[in-house]
C-alpha cells in the first residue's frame, strides 16, 4: 500500500512540474507582449488623436486627447446618422425640361351626352317592363328617335347621387326618386351590349367633324360605354386597337379637332338634371374616365379648348412615390391607377357585402347590389368609409409615366343668326313676312338649344417634362461618409486600410498564440507514461 501511494505522489509531482514548465514565458507569450504590440501599432496610427493619446507622457495630455477623440467620434457619428437617415428616405429632385418640337401627338378626345338614355327607352324600361328588344321594336313603331338631324386618391361612386345610407333612408322617398332608383336598378342590370343599343348613337350625336381642316366621319370614332353617361365616342383613341396616333404640326383655333354635337335635348330622360356634353381629353393609349375627369360644354355655345401637354416621370421603389408601370403589366392586371382603385373597391365590396357597386365598372359578372335595399347601400357606404381611413386605401401607386393636358377654356354664343340662310320674302305681304321672320327666330332658338360646338387645339407645341431624379447617387454615399470621418477624425481611405491591417495583426497574433498553446497540451497528452523508481 505504501509503495502504490508513493508512486501516485511522484506521478503528480512530475505532472505538475511538466505543466509549469510548459506554461513558462518561454513557451507562451503573456498579456504584456500583446499589450506592447497593441501600443506599438496605436503609436504609429494615422489617426492623430489616437497616436497622441497613446504616446503622451503626462496624464493631463492623455485626458485632453481623449476628450478630443471622444468629441470627434460623437460628432462624426451624429452627422453620419443624419445623412444616412436622409439617404434612406430616398429623396428626389424634380427637373423641368421643355422641348419644342415640329410635330406633336394629338390627344384622344372623348365626347359623351350628359343624358345616358333617350326618354322613350326610359319610359319603356320603367313603365312597360319590356325587354330591350321589345323596347327597341316598340319605340321604332312609334317613330324612333325624334331627332331632326341624322347623323361619358378613393374614387367616389356615383351611387352617392341617388342613394345614401345616412340621409335618404331617414325618411320617405319622393315618387320621382323612387322611380329613378327603380329605373337604375333595371338599367344597370343590363349587359354592356344592351345598354349600348339603348344609348345615343354616334350617327345622331356627332353632326360634323373636321381635323386640321379635313373632314372626318363616324368611322374615325371608337365606342366607349360609360355607366354614368351611356355611349361615349373617342376620336384618335387606340386603347384597344393599338393603332397609330394622329399628329399635328399646327397650333391655334383653326387647327385641331372641331365637332358639332347634336345633344338631342328633346329626348332627355327625367333622370338627367343637366343639358350638355361631357368632354374628356386624355392620352391616346389610356382609357377615358368621364365619371371623374372632364369638362361639360353647354348647348348654344362654341367651346374652345386650348391645350398644352405636360409629362411627368416618377421613380419606382424604393423612392417615395413607389410608382408602377401599369402599361407594362399583363392583360389581367389594372390598366391604370383608377382601374386599380376600382378593382380594389369592388373586391372589398364583394368580400364584405356579397355584391358589388353597380356604379363602378366591373369586368367580371358579379352580383350587383340593389340600390333600393337599405342594407346593401349601408354596407357599400361602410366599405367606402373604411377604405378612406387607411393610408393608402388600396395598393395602387401613381404611374411611373403620366401625361396630362393643361386646358385654357373659352366660350362664345353659337350659332349666330346669320348661320342659317333666310329665304327671300320680297313677294310676300308685310304680315306674312313678319310671320315668317318669327318662324325663323323660333327655329334659330330651337336649334341653338340643341346643338353645341367644340374645338380642341394645341396652344403651343412646347412639351414640358417633369422628371424625378435621385437626390443622392451611390457614389455620394461614400463621399459623404469619407468627408465626415475626415473632418471629425482625420480618417482617410488609407487610414481605414491601416486600421484593417492592425486588426489583422492582432488577430493573427491571437490565433498563433491559441494554436501554440493547443499544440503544447496535445504533445503533453500524447507522451508515454513515465517510469517511476520506488
Amino acid at each position: 500500500m505504501s509503495s502504490a501511494k508513493s508512486k501516485d505522489e511522484n506521478f503528480q509531482k512530475h505532472s505538475t512540474s511538466d505543466v509549469k514548465k510548459m506554461s513558462s514565458p518561454n513557451d507562451f507569450p503573456d498579456e504584456e507582449n500583446l499589450k506592447s504590440i497593441a501600443l506599438n501599432l496605436l503609436t504609429k496610427s494615422s489617426v492623430y488623436a489616437v497616436a497622441q493619446l497613446v504616446s503622451s507622457n503626462g496624464s493631463s495630455r492623455k485626458i485632453l486627447w481623449f476628450v478630443v477623440l471622444l468629441v470627434g467620434i460623437l460628432g462624426c457619428s451624429y452627422e453620419v446618422y443624419r445623412f444616412l437617415t436622409l439617404y434612406f428616405q430616398y429623396p428626389v429632385v424634380i427637373t423641368l425640361e421643355v422641348q419644342n418640337t415640329w410635330k406633336q401627338n394629338f390627344p384622344a378626345v372623348t365626347v359623351c351626352n350628359l343624358n345616358r338614355i333617350p326618354v322613350f327607352y326610359y319610359d319603356c324600361l320603367l313603365n312597360q317592363n319590356k325587354s330591350v328588344e321589345e323596347c327597341m321594336d316598340y319605340c321604332t313603331s312609334r317613330g324612333g328617335y325624334r331627332s331632326e338631324e341624322t347623323f361619358r386618391p378613393v374614387l367616389p361612386s356615383a351611387i352617392k347621387r341617388y342613394a345614401s345610407c345616412s340621409s335618404n333612408f331617414d325618411g320617405v322617398f319622393s315618387k320621382e326618386r323612387s322611380q329613378s332608383l327603380q329605373f337604375l336598378n333595371r338599367y344597370l342590370s343590363l349587359s354592356k351590349e344592351q345598354r349600348s343599343k339603348l344609348g345615343h348613337q354616334s350617327e345622331n350625336f356627332i353632326k360634323t367633324c373636321t381635323f386640321n381642316g379635313e373632314s372626318c366621319s363616324i368611322s374615325n370614332f371608337s365606342n366607349f360605354l360609360s355607366i354614368e353617361f351611356g355611349n361615349c365616342f373617342t376620336f384618335n383613341g387606340n386603347y384597344e386597337t393599338k393603332g397609330k396616333t394622329l399628329q399635328t404640326p399646327y397650333i391655334g383655333p383653326n387647327s385641331g379637332l372641331e365637332l358639332t354635337l347634336n345633344l338631342e335635348v328633346q329626348d332627355y330622360s327625367p333622370i338627367t338634371p343637366s343639358i350638355g356634353a361631357r368632354v374628356v381629353i386624355h392620352k391616346s393609349e389610356s382609357q377615358p374616365n368621364p365619371e371623374d375627369y372632364g369638362i361639360n360644354i353647354n348647348p348654344g355655345s362654341e367651346t374652345s379648348v386650348a391645350i398644352r401637354q405636360t409629362s411627368i416621370y416618377r421613380l419606382p421603389h424604393p423612392y417615395r412615390d413607389k410608382c408602377r408601370n401599369y402599361e407594362e403589366q399583363d392583360s389581367i392586371s389594372p390598366k391604370d391607377q383608377e382601374d386599380c382603385i376600382r378593382k380594389c373597391m369592388q373586391s372589398a365590396n364583394l368580400r364584405r357585402c356579397g355584391c358589388v357597386d353597380p356604379f363602378l365598372p366591373s369586368e367580371q359578372s358579379f352580383d350587383l347590389c340593389d340600390i333600393q335595399n337599405q342594407t346593401s347601400v349601408c354596407c357599400l357606404d361602410e366599405v367606402m368609409k373604411s377604405l378612406s381611413k387607411d393610408d393608402p386605401p388600396c395598393p395602387c401607386p401613381l404611374p411611373c409615366e403620366s401625361t396630362r393636358y393643361e386646358m385654357t377654356i373659352s366660350t362664345a354664343l353659337w350659332p349666330a343668326r346669320s348661320f342659317y340662310k333666310v329665304k327671300n320674302h320680297s313677294n310676300k305681304i308685310c304680315t306674312d313676312s313678319v310671320m315668317h321672320i318669327d318662324e325663323e327666330e323660333q327655329e334659330y332658338l330651337t336649334k341653338k338649344s340643341r346643338i353645341a360646338k367644340l374645338k380642341v387645339f394645341y396652344q403651343t407645341l412646347e412639351k414640358s417634362f417633369y422628371k424625378q431624379e435621385p437626390m443622392f447617387q451611390e457614389s455620394e454615399l461614400f463621399s459623404q461618409l469619407g468627408g465626415q470621418m475626415g473632418l471629425w477624425l482625420g480618417i482617410s481611405l488609407v487610414a481605414l486600410f491601416e486600421c484593417i491591417e492592425n486588426i489583422s495583426h492582432i488577430l493573427h497574433y491571437c490565433i498563433k498564440r491559441s494554436g501554440l498553446k493547443k499544440k503544447r497540451v496535445d504533445n503533453y497528452c500524447l507522451q508515454p507514461e513515465r517510469s517511476v523508481r520506488v
